[in-house]
């Protein structure tokens, strides 16, 4: 509502000030020249112009306030009264039949079908077997070899050197600086309160249960290994040492061991020796040769193989019956006393040393290997396989068709006419009187009682919440279309 009257309001003001002013119109030319506006110069007829007046100044629009009233609303609480159902129990008689058993024994003629046993003769027809030898002509596959060429494939590898670069990790060595952490470990004192367990003697009686041990002999058969001589013969190889000749001795009187002293010397081109050793002379030493031009011969260790028979011991089994002790542990329950230590629990306050690792930064130098790519020429071997035909002969097994004669037993089952006894069951009906109990139910009317739940209305007082439009009164100001001066009056 409020928003309508200040829509209003500003249209008003707005039409009043776009309206065009005529001066002989004073100051009521705005609303046309004077149409009844508090008597202007003019009206609907054209009466007599007024005296020349200086003109007026537009004199302002003035606003008056006013009362007016509005709706609004607003939620209120009120009490209504409401009808419910409730329901409401309530006890009741009625009355209920109920069929009662009434049982009483009768007697009755019962006819039974009773099972009798008779003979009789009859005929049945028997299928024997009969085996009959026949000949017949079959068809009798037999495989005959044929030489035949065939061609076939055959890879072969083949190997080419080929030379490759490639890529190899080098590992070279490098001393760089890092720093690392250090726990070192810090001891402090402390006091602490602690648990401790005492233990305390206590005695007791148990029973308890002593395994004593029982011999008893019992015959058990036992694989033994015995060691049985085997003669064996395998070759060893033998090393002995033979003299063979050499060359003869060299112009140069240069001493060999094994070897013989120059030509020209007699057999002794050495100088003489005198002494304890002088019969060790370069001639007879080490096998030496007799002179010059005779040949010279060494040692010489030559192996060979020699048949040689030895005894081996051999490992076998033997089952031999032995008669051994056999120890068995039964058990026996006896009563004793012993002592058993209880533990209890006191607090008690020590002194602990607690260790903490405190953290140390320090620096140092390591080697580090590092891999550097270094490229080289390896040669490689490229292995291919080349496929290469060849010839050959090879047999294949053919089969030939041929008919045989065959004798075959032929079985044909023949029926056989044959009689014999058995024994049939006839029944045969009995009658007998037996009792047995009938049941009879009678209508017996009894009066009980139940409880009814029965819908009862109640009226009860509830609070709903109700909107109501409410009036009030609001002071506006709205703009009044009159003026206190003017040019005609």
């Amino acid at each position: 509502m409020t928003r309508r009257l200040l829509a209003l309001v500003v249209l008003g003001i707005s039409a009043w000030l776009a309206a065009p002013q005529d001066a002989n119109a004073g100051h009521f030319g705005r609303f046309g020249g004077g149409r009844g506006m508090g008597g202007g110069c003019g009206g609907c007829a054209q009466p007599a112009p007024c005296a020349q007046a200086a003109p007026c100044a537009p004199a302002a629009p003035q606003f008056t306030t006013m009362n007016v009233t509005r709706y609004r609303y607003e939620t209120q609480t009120r009490q209504v009264p409401v009808t419910r159902m409730t329901m409401v129990p309530s006890t009741e008689q009625y009355n209920y039949t109920v069929r009662v058993p009434s049982t009483h024994m009768e007697k009755r003629q019962v006819t039974t079908l009773k099972m009798v046993p008779k003979e009789e003769a009859y005929t049945y027809t028997e299928y024997q077997q009969v085996t009959t030898p026949e000949k017949r002509k079959v068809m009798v596959n037999r495989i005959v070899p044929k030489e035949e060429a065939y061609t076939y494939t055959e890879y072969q590898q083949v190997n080419t050197p080929e030379k490759r670069k490639v890529m190899v990790n080098k590992c070279v060595t490098k001393e760089e600086a890092y720093t690392y952490t250090e726990y070192q470990q810090v001891t402090t004192p402390e006091k602490r309160k602690v648990m401790v367990n005492r233990i305390v003697p206590k005695e007791e009686a148990y029973t308890y249960t002593e395994y004593q041990q029982v011999t008893t002999p019992e015959k058990r058969i036992v694989c033994q290994r015995i060691c049985v001589p085997t003669q064996v013969t395998q070759n060893v190889p033998v090393t002995r040492t033979v003299m063979v000749p050499v060359n003869p001795c060299p112009q140069q009187p240069v001493y060999q061991a094994g070897g013989c002293a120059p030509c020209g010397g007699g057999g002794g081109g050495a100088p003489a020796r005198h002494g304890l050793f002088h019969r060790a002379s370069y001639n007879g030493a080490a096998g030496g040769c007799g002179g010059c031009g005779t040949p010279t011969t060494q040692c010489q260790r030559v192996t060979e193989m020699v048949p040689v028979t030895r005894t081996v011991m051999q490992m076998q089994n033997k089952t031999t019956e032995v008669t051994v002790n056999v120890c068995k542990m039964v058990p026996v329950q006896k009563k004793g006393t012993r002592t058993v230590q209880t533990v209890v629990p006191t607090e008690q306050e020590i002194t602990v040393n607690v260790c903490k690792m405190v953290p140390v930064q320090k620096k140092g130098t390591r080697m580090v290997q590092v891999m550097v790519p270094t490229e080289q020429e390896q040669t490689y071997v490229s292995c291919r396989v080349v496929p290469v035909q060849k010839k050959g002969t090879r047999t294949v097994q053919t089969v030939v068709p041929t008919e045989q004669e065959i004798s075959v037993n032929v079985c044909k089952t023949v029926p056989v006419q044959k009689k014999g006894t058995r024994t049939v069951c006839t029944t045969v009906p009995v009658t007998t009187e037996v009792s047995v109990p009938v049941t009879t139910f009678a209508n017996e009317t009894r009066t009980g009682t139940r409880t009814v739940m029965k819908c009862v209305p109640t009226t009860q007082m509830v609070n709903q919440c109700v909107r109501v439009c409410v009036p009030y009164t609001q002071t506006v100001t709205v703009p009044v279309g009159g003026t206190q001066g003017g040019c005609c009056r």
